[in-house]
């Protein structure tokens, strides 16, 4: 049973949760980090590759923070629901 969501922006949300715990994300941020190291290898000012770096990572986690919340709401509402269908299935097993 697929699940429908309200909107683009939901849909691209959870898939944006389901893609970051993935090896290609993991590949991704690696490669990014090495950037970042070979920006400053290569003679770039340390304190600007730095600022953009940590800007960066800040708006990350505030993201990450976000689709954490919204995993464990949906994670809930599903949880709910099932609660809801032991309790009936005790109802309809106590009414026997």
């Amino acid at each position: 049973m697929k699940e429908r969501y309200n909107s683009f922006g939901e849909k691209i949300a959870i898939r944006m949760i389901e893609w970051i715990g993935t090896t290609s994300s993991l590949l991704l941020h690696s490669l990014v980090f090495l950037f970042f190291l070979v920006l400053i290898i290569s003679g770039y000012q340390t304190q600007n590759v730095m600022l953009v770096l940590t800007t960066g990572l800040s708006i990350e986690a505030i993201y990450l923070a976000i689709f954490i919340q919204m995993s464990l709401n949906k994670n809930n509402k599903i949880l709910e629901e099932v609660c809801e269908e032991v309790e009936e299935l005790k109802e309809e097993d106590s009414e026997s």
